[in-house]
C-alpha cells in the first residue's frame, strides 16, 4: 500500500535542484548550504537519484534515528512511494524498512559503517549524502573520510554531497574539490527573549514556566486565530522531558507530547504531526532534519547532552553542557518557519556571550577505539585517511593500545576477534564483554550487563550513598538486573532508562546469535528482507540472584573487557556495614590507582573489577564493581617470581615470592635474602630515591669537598677534574650499598671516602693546593673558605686579623682573587671587596674613624698594611 501522497509544496531549495543534478553529473560532489525549512533533506536526495544513471541509488546519512525515520516518511509521502519497498526506505538501530527496489535510503552513521564492513566499495550505491553535517559525530567524520578515500582511489563515479544549515562550507568544498551551492530560506523574523536575571531553579521548572508564559502570550496575540500555535521546548534529555511534562499537565489545557530518539514511533508521530495547538518537549533531535509541524514559538533550555570520554568507565558518556551560538540560532529558527515567531531562551543575555560560537566536533572529545578498529577492519590505517580534521596522533595511539589490550589487535594488525568486535553495535569494551560472555554460555546475562554499562545508570548518582548502605553484594550489575526485572514485572520498563537498556540488550543478543552471518542480519545491504524490524523476543531477566555459572561467566567476561580495571582490596570496613563505613574499604587497581569504595555494594571481596571510577588518586571513588576470583584471571596475564625490595617501614632489604596480574600483586610469601647482587640493586634503587641519602651529600665535610671540586673544575678546566653529576652520585651510592642490607647502613657509609676514591692522588693534591679548605691569616688564626661554582670563594675575617696583608689572596694558582668579607668587632660585614689594597688606601680611613669611636678597646692603626696583626 502506497503512502498517501502529500502534494509537494514549493520549497526554496527547489530552485537549486537543476544545479544539484548538474554538479552531481559533472563534478561528482557538491556542498549545499541551506537554512532549516528550505527542503534540502527531502528534496535533494530524490533529485540526486533521478540525476544519476538508470537505477542510481542514494544513501543519506542522518545524524539521528528520528531524523532518518522522519525524512523517509516525508519523502515517501511526497512521492507516493511505499515506505520500505520501492522508492524510499530507512534503517536505524532496532529497525529497517527498505528493499533492493528502494532508490533512496536514510540511515544513521553506524548502519552505513556496518554496511562498509561487508561491502567496502559500497557497490550498490551511487551517491552518499551527508545531511546536517555540521553536527560532526565521530562516525560521520569517519564515514566522510572513508567516502573521500574511496572516491579518490577506487570509485571516481561515487557522488558525495554534503548538506548543512550552519556549516563553514568553504573548507569542506576545498577538501572535496566541490562547488558550494547556497539556498535561501523562507524564515520569518523571530523575536528572541532572554531572562532578566539568572534562574537557579531546576531546568524542568524553568522550562515549564517558560512554556506557560509563551502559551499565554500566543493566546493573547491570536484571539480568534486558529492558525499554528504549537510550542517547541528544547530540553537536554528524557528525564528532564518527563519532569517538565508532569508540571505542565497539572497547569495547562493543551496536549503535551514527547520527542526523543528512543521514543515509540506512535509518540514521535504525535509530536511531529499532532494538533496545531500543542506543546512538544524535545531533545536536540528537533534541531534539524525533522519538521515539527505548526511551531510558532520555542522555549530553549540552552542545554544538551553530548558525548565525552569518561575515564571513570573507560567509555563515552553523555554529559549536560551549554549549547553553542550556532545551535541556539538553529533552535530559534524553528519558530520562524510559518510566520513571525517567538523564542524564549532560559538564560541571560550576558550568559549568551560566554557560550562557544560553534559546537566542538566529537572527534576532539570521545574515545576513538571504535573508529580506529573500523578503519583497520576495512584495511585502512587511520593515519592515512583524508580526514576533514585529523585526530591527534596521541589519541589514535591510545585507541590502538586499548584495542591491543582487548585482543582486537595483535602486533598492530586486526585479529579475528577484532573483526567480530567491529561488527558488534557497541563500543569495543562492551562488545568484548558480550562476545566473551557468549563464549562462556551466558550470552543473555552478558548482553544485559553490556547494555547496563552502555546506557545511563538505573540508579542516579544522588542515591549512591543510600545504595552503599545496603548489604554487600558480589556484583553491582546483578543489583541493576534485579531492579530491571522488578520494573518489568510492574510493566514499568517500557519507559525511560529501563526500556532503553532492554532494547539494547536484545539487539546485542541478536547480534551474538549468529556472529558468522552477523553482517547479513545487521548490515549487508544486499540482503533481501528489509520491510520489518529485526525479530525480537523477550529477554530473560534474572528475577533473583544469578546462578553461579552465570556469575562466573559474567566475571570472566568483565575481566576480558576491563583487564586494566582489576583491583585488589587493601583495607576493609566493618563487615556488612555500608554508608560511611564503606568508605573505609580501599583497593588498589592495576596501574597503581588507589580506590575508595563509595556507592558500590561490592566491598567484602578480595578481588574485583572496577567498572566505574570517579576522581583521581589518592581518593578515586569506586561506584560500580563486580567481585571476581583469582582463578578466573587469564593465565597469560599472570606471573609468579621472586622479588627483592627495600621494606618501606623498616628500610631493610626483604625477599618475597609474589603472584602478579598485570603488575598488580595478588599474593606474596616472605623468602630469605640469598642473592647479594639483587639485594644491593634493590638497596641502590631505594637509596637513589631516599631523601636522607640525598641530604647526606649536602652535609659537611662531603658538601664542602664537592663545592671546592665544582668551583676548581669551573675555573681550571685544564686540570681535568672529575665532575660530580647524577652519574657520579649513582656510582658513589652503588659503592655504598655493597655488603649492606638497610638504608640506615647506607646513610652511615663513609661517602666522602667513596667520592675521594674516584680521584687520582695528583688531583686530590691539586684540589688541596689550589682550592684549600682554610687560609692562614696574618694574625695566626685560620678562616674557612666558602666555595660556590657561580662565584669566587669567600673568606670572612675580622679586619684586625688581616693587618699585614697588602694584597688580596688569590686561589687556583693565582688566577682568582678571594672575595673578602671584612668584619667589624661585632662579627658583621663592614666591607666586601676583592681589592684589599684599594680598601686600605681609599676606604679604611673612614671605616677606622667610625669603628674606633664605637670600639675604642680595639686596635685601629693608621697604616694597617705595615702593622703586625692583632687579636685585639
Amino acid at each position: 500500500m502506497s503512502t498517501p501522497r502529500a502534494e509537494p509544496r514549493p520549497l526554496p531549495v527547489d530552485e537549486l535542484l537543476p544545479r544539484v543534478a548538474e554538479a552531481a553529473r559533472a563534478r561528482r560532489c557538491l556542498v549545499l548550504e541551506a537554512p532549516p525549512g528550505s527542503g534540502k533533506t527531502t528534496r535533494v536526495p530524490p533529485a540526486l537519484a533521478l540525476a544519476l544513471a538508470t537505477g542510481g541509488r542514494v544513501v543519506v546519512v542522518e545524524p539521528r534515528r528520528v531524523a532518518a525515520r522522519s525524512a523517509a516518511v516525508r519523502v515517501a509521502a511526497e512521492t507516493a512511494a511505499v515506505l520500505g519497498e520501492r522508492g524510499v526506505g530507512h534503517q536505524v538501530r532496532h529497525e529497517r524498512r527498505w528493499t533492493d527496489a528502494s532508490r533512496v535510503v536514510f540511515v544513521t552513521p553506524g548502519v552505513l559503517l556496518q554496511w562498509m564492513l561487508h561491502d567496502p566499495l559500497l557497490s550498490d550505491w551511487q551517491a552518499i549524502v551527508f545531511d546536517e553535517f555540521h553536527e560532526r559525530s565521530v562516525d560521520c567524520d569517519l564515514l566522510f573520510a572513508l567516502a573521500v578515500h574511496l572516491r579518490r582511489e577506487l570509485r571516481d563515479d561515487l557522488v558525495i554531497a554534503v548538506l548543512s544549515a550552519t556549516l563553514e562550507s568553504e573548507p569542506i568544498a576545498r577538501h572535496l574539490g566541490a562547488e558550494v551551492l547556497r539556498s535561501g530560506g523562507r524564515e520569518h523574523p523571530v523575536e528572541i527573549r532572554y531572562l532578566a536575571r539568572p534562574d537557579e531553579r531546576a531546568v524542568w521548572q524553568r522550562a515549564a514556566a517558560g512554556v506557560r508564559s509563551l502559551l499565554a502570550d500566543i493566546a493573547q496575540r491570536r484571539r480568534g486565530d486558529d492558525g499554528p500555535a504549537a510550542v517547541l521546548c528544547f530540553l537536554p534529555g528524557v528525564g528532564e522531558i518527563r519532569r517538565t511534562r508532569a508540571l505542565l499537565e497539572e497547569s495547562v489545557d493543551v496536549p503535551v507530547r514527547e520527542l526523543y530518539g528512543a521514543a515509540p514511533l506512535a509518540d514521535q508521530d504525535a509530536a511531529l504531526r499532532g494538533p496545531s495547538r500543542r506543546v512538544v518537549l524535545a531533545t536536540n533531535v528537533a534541531e534539524s532534519s525533522v519538521t515539527v509541524e505548526g511551531v510558532c514559538a520555542v522555549v530553549d533550555s540552552g542545554l544538551h547532552r553530548i558525548a565525552r570520554f569518561d575515564a571513570g568507565r573507560g567509555l563515552d558518556r553523555l554529559r549536560i553542557e551549554p549549547i553553542s551560538h550556532a545551535s541556539a540560532d538553529q533552535r530559534a529558527g524553528r519558530a520562524g518557519r510559518l510566520g513571525p515567531g517567538l523564542c524564549l531562551r532560559l538564560w541571560t543575555e550576558s550568559e549568551q556571550a560566554g557560550r562557544p560560537r560553534q559546537p566542538s566536533p566529537e572527534i576532539e572529545r570521545v574515545d576513538l577505539a571504535a573508529a580506529v578498529l573500523h578503519c583497520l577492519a576495512l584495511g585502512e590505517r587511520p593515519e592515512d585517511l583524508p580526514w576533514l580534521q585529523p585526530p591527534a596522533a596521541g589519541r589514535i595511539a591510545a585507541a590502538r593500545q586499548l584495542l591491543e589490550l582487548l585482543g582486537a589487535l595483535q602486533g598492530g594488525s586486526i585479529s579475528e576477534l577484532g573483526r567480530r568486535i567491529a561488527a558488534m553495535p557497541m563500543p569495543p569494551r562492551l562488545a568484548r564483554l558480550a562476545i566473551e560472555g557468549a563464549r562462556h554460555g551466558a550470552a543473555e546475562v552478558c548482553a544485559l550487563a553490556a547494555a547496563l554499562l552502555a546506557e545511563r545508570d538505573l540508579i542516579p548518582p544522588r542515591r549512591f550513598e543510600e545504595i552503599a548502605a545496603l548489604a554487600p553484594l558480589r556484583c553491582d550489575l546483578e543489583d541493576r538486573m534485579q531492579r530491571l526485572a522488578r520494573e518489568q514485572g510492574r510493566r514499568q520498563a517500557d519507559g525511560g532508562r529501563g526500556r532503553q537498556v532492554l532494547r539494547t540488550a536484545e539487539m546485542v543478543t541478536r547480534a551474538l546469535a549468529a556472529p558468522s552471518s552477523y553482517g547479513d542480519r545487521a548490515g549487508d545491504p544486499r540482503a533481501r528482507a528489509r520491510r520489518t524490524p529485526l525479530p525480537r523476543r523477550p529477554l530473560s531477566l534474572p528475577a533473583g540472584a544469578l546462578q553461579e555459572e552465570d556469575r562466573e561467566a559474567l566475571g570472566r567476561a568483565l575481566i576480558a573487557a576491563y583487564p586494566d580495571r582489576v583491583a585488589r582490596r587493601r583495607t576493609a570496613g566493618p563487615q556488612g556495614q555500608g554508608g560511611p563505613h564503606a568508605a573505609a574499604t580501599r583497593a588498589l587497581m592495576v596501574g597503581g590507582l588507589g580506590l575508595v569504595v563509595a556507592g558500590s555494594r561490592v566491598r567484602d571481596c578480595e578481588l574485583l573489577v572496577a567498572l566505574e571510577v570517579q576522581g583521581a588518586a589518592p581518593d578515586a571513588r569506586l561506584h560500580l564493581a563486580s567481585a571476581i576470583e583469582e582463578d578466573w584471571l587469564p593465565e597469560e596475564s599472570l606471573e609468579e617470581r621472586d622479588e627483592i625490595e627495600v621494606d618501606a617501614s623498616s628500610g631493610r632489604v626483604r625477599a618475597w615470592r609474589r603472584r602478579r596480574y598485570r603488575g598488580l600483586v595478588l599474593g606474596e610469601e616472605p623468602r630469605a635474602v640469598e642473592d647479594a647482587s639483587a639485594a644491593e640493586a634493590a638497596l641502590l634503587r631505594a637509596a637513589l630515591e631516599d631523601p636522607e641519602c640525598a641530604v647526606a651529600f649536602e652535609r659537611e665535610p662531603l658538601a664542602g669537598f664537592l663545592a671546592r671540586a665544582a668551583w676548581l673544575a669551573s675555573v681550571r678546566a685544564d686540570l681535568g677534574l672529575p665532575r660530580f653529576d647524577e652519574s657520579a652520585r649513582h656510582e658513589v651510592l652503588a659503592a655504598a650499598v655493597v655488603g649492606r642490607r638497610s638504608l640506615d647502613e647506607v646513610r652511615r657509609a663513609p661517602l666522602l671516602d667513596l667520592v675521594r676514591g674516584a680521584w687520582r692522588h695528583d688531583q686530590l693534591q691539586a684540589l688541596d693546593r689550589l682550592a684549600p679548605v682554610r687560609l692562614e691569616l696574618p694574625s695566626g688564626r685560620s678562616a674557612p673558605l666558602t666555595y660556590d661554582a657561580d662565584g669566587p670563594p669567600v673568606l670572612a675575617a675580622r679586619i684586625q686579623d688581616l693587618f699585614g696583608w697588602r694584597q688580596t689572596p688569590r686561589l687556583a694558582g693565582g688566577e682568582v682573587p678571594v672575595l673578602l668579607h671584612l668584619l667589624a668587632p661585632n662579627g658583621r660585614p663592614q666591607q666586601i671587596t676583592d681589592d684589599l689594597a684599594g680598601f686600605w688606601e681609599r676606604t679604611y680611613g673612614e671605616v677606622r674613624r667610625e669603628l674606633a669611636g664605637r670600639y675604642p678597646k680595639h686596635h685601629w692603626p693608621v697604616e694597617p698594611p705595615d702593622e703586625n696583626p692583632t687579636r685585639r
